[in-house]
């Protein structure tokens, strides 16, 4: 078809396209509408482009391919035409050039429904439209429904603990994760996916009370301080121990509270325990043994255990250590090295954790008595399977009526975090 078309009075013209083959330029005197069919998926730039003078463009059931907003939208200020959507209108974009909030079609009517398809857009976020004073705005938004995102396990667990607290600072964190090494990140570090975390400070106070255990023949309390993580857990310990000559046996109770509060965690605990320890205490030579266990109970809400969600955990652990060392002594000087097996194990929410581990360390003690009163101090380090727990004791004690005090100051590290304990242990002699 060539040359000039001339319309009559109400005449209308409907050009209809389905593929590239149907753009043609139609030179008309009047006015006529484009409907578009069809998945040909065709650029809306040359469709106006092939129709500059169109007064309406009817997307029905279309696909159409829209590649840069402001191109598009300052065509169609040129001559404004209706864009009508009808039935279900598909629209691919290039996230590279078109971006949140731009205006991908503007003078828009009709009630059709639009879907948004971005190939190459970050797989965490969902392109969509919002259709606002006649313009059709692209909207990203970030995809929360985490079954979509995530395994099937870790994904159902988040979707639930949405519905139960959408304000928990792991959904929170998770919605702002802007990539998936960033998500991966913030579940590395959230005590929900990893229930194993919540024994961490556990853990911690078992290694201190395991780096030297000792057995005081009487009765004894001990007050502890452990800090880690930028918070203070509070421990209380109470012993009695016995000796019959060079044989010592002593038993331990135990109570420590967390309360621990971050940017990514909330969660308290309260951990109840007890040890056994014996040793051997001869003039050269000397071995120590001990072997405990603990419950602890947290108020976490929910976690991802092994086998299925789990409310408030209830963890258990289990630890043990048998030392043989040898005394040298100076004038009031003594040096203690000794070596030794430690063996620990802690379990939650159907995880375990396992380690049997060689250790060695060494004491050396300084001891003076003058006027019935024993002054003591000691510097004392121990190293097992890559963590490593040092520190110092000072201690005085009255030998006429049985009574005395130490106070230590110890620290803690391994590949995770360093802590830090101050103790002070009040003691009376049978």
């Amino acid at each position: 078809m060539t040359g000039e078309i001339h319309l009559g009075t109400n005449a209308f013209v409907t050009q209809v396209i389905t593929s590239a083959d149907d753009m043609t330029d139609l030179n008309i005197w009047g006015d006529y509408s484009v409907l578009v069919r069809g998945n040909g998926e065709l650029n809306l730039a040359d469709i106006k482009q092939k129709a500059p003078f169109a007064n309406e463009i009817i997307l029905e059931n279309a696909t159409i391919k829209i590649s840069n907003a402001d191109g598009v939208v300052r065509l169609f200020r040129r001559h404004p035409p209706e864009i009508k959507l009808m039935g279900e209108v598909t629209i691919n974009i290039d996230p590279n050039t078109i971006h949140d909030g731009d205006i991908i079609l503007s003078g828009i009517s009709g009630d059709g429904a639009v879907l948004v398809h971005a190939p190459g857009l970050n797989d965490l976020f969902i392109a969509t439209t919002q259709a606002k004073n006649g313009n059709l705005y692209l909207k990203i938004i970030r995809e929360t429904d985490y079954l979509k995102i995530l395994d099937f396990e870790r994904g159902s667990f988040m979707n639930i603990l949405r519905n139960l607290a959408p304000e928990d600072k792991l959904v929170l964190a998770m919605d702002t994760a802007q990539s998936r090494d960033e998500m991966e990140q913030v579940m590395a570090n959230s005590v929900r996916f990893n229930p194993l975390n919540l024994m961490r400070h556990v853990r911690v106070i078992d290694a201190f009370e395991l780096a030297d255990f000792q057995i005081n023949n009487g009765l004894s309390a001990k007050l502890d301080g452990v800090y880690m993580d930028g918070f203070v857990i509070p421990t209380f310990n109470a012993a009695m121990g016995l000796a019959f000559g060079p044989v010592e046996i002593g038993v331990n109770g135990r109570a420590a509270v967390a309360n621990i509060s971050d940017d990514l965690n909330d969660f308290a605990g309260l951990t109840l325990g007890g040890d056994i320890r014996a040793g051997l205490d001869l003039k050269y030579v000397w071995m120590r043994s001990i072997v405990g266990i603990g419950f602890s109970d947290f108020d976490v809400g929910p976690v991802l255990g092994a086998d299925e969600m789990r409310i408030d955990p209830k963890g258990r652990s289990v630890y043990g250590a048998t030392d043989i060392g040898m005394r040298i002594k100076s004038g009031n000087f003594s040096f203690m090295p000794f070596v030794g097996i430690e063996m620990t194990k802690y379990a939650i929410a159907g995880f375990d954790e396992r380690n049997l581990s060689i250790r060695g360390g060494i004491a050396v003690g300084y001891t003076i008595e003058t006027d019935g009163l024993r002054y003591d101090v000691k510097l004392r380090a121990m190293g097992a399977d890559g963590k490593v727990v040092g520190g110092m004791v000072m201690g005085i004690y009255s030998v006429w009526d049985g009574l005395g005090i130490d106070v230590a100051a110890d620290i803690y590290h391994d590949d995770i975090t360093p802590a830090y304990r101050l103790s002070v242990t009040g003691k009376c002699a049978f």
